[in-house]
């Protein structure tokens, strides 16, 4: 990692709005996020990883995946930390969307410019 400061390597902040715990390394940022039924969680352009960590079984819940300011094969995983009863996923065209998750479920999608296309690979 020549010619990088620690600061540019690894940055850390507290969005206190959204109650997420966002950091960054070379390579992806990840964010935790506590929602509550009936929620949206947007995920950033420059996240690679979305923790979702509700305090138990949520009823119904969105995510949105990044639209813009991406680049062809990014790859964004998802993990659940809890029971997903009813789960809608946006953010472009979705193909083979997860609709419900279980209990420390991970998903993951690969985005394709072209079509703006999330298409799953776990």
């Amino acid at each position: 990692m020549a010619g990088l400061s620690m600061e540019e390597i690894f940055r850390s902040s507290y969005d206190s709005a959204s109650g997420s715990l966002k950091t960054s390394a070379v390579g992806g940022a990840y964010v935790i996020t506590a929602p509550i039924a009936g929620a949206t969680v947007i995920i950033a352009p420059t996240t690679t990883l979305q923790i979702v960590n509700p305090a138990g079984t949520l009823a119904t819940l969105t995510v949105t995946l990044p639209s813009t300011g991406l680049f062809d094969g990014k790859i964004v995983t998802i993990s659940f930390q809890q029971i997903i009863s009813a789960l809608t996923l946006n953010g472009g065209t979705i193909v083979n969307p997860v609709t419900v998750t279980t209990a420390g479920q991970t998903i993951g999608y690969m985005y394709r410019t072209t079509g703006t296309t999330w298409y799953r690979v776990q």
